[in-house]
């Protein structure tokens, strides 16, 4: 998996992504063997979100 530097952080992210949207509305036990799949191919669990002021 290819990964890039996140900023100046130092984090090392990879370029593909996986958002929450894609399993939004599926069985939970599908969404959390897919994330389990995502993960165990490279793409790196990350937490983000945004405030808006």
């Amino acid at each position: 998996m290819i990964k890039r530097t996140l900023g100046k952080t130092g984090e090392e992210l990879s370029i593909i992504g996986f958002g929450g949207i894609l399993v939004m509305n599926m069985e939970q036990s599908k969404a959390n063997n897919l994330v389990s799949d995502a993960i165990d191919r490279g793409i790196k669990k990350r937490l983000a979100f945004s405030l808006s002021l």
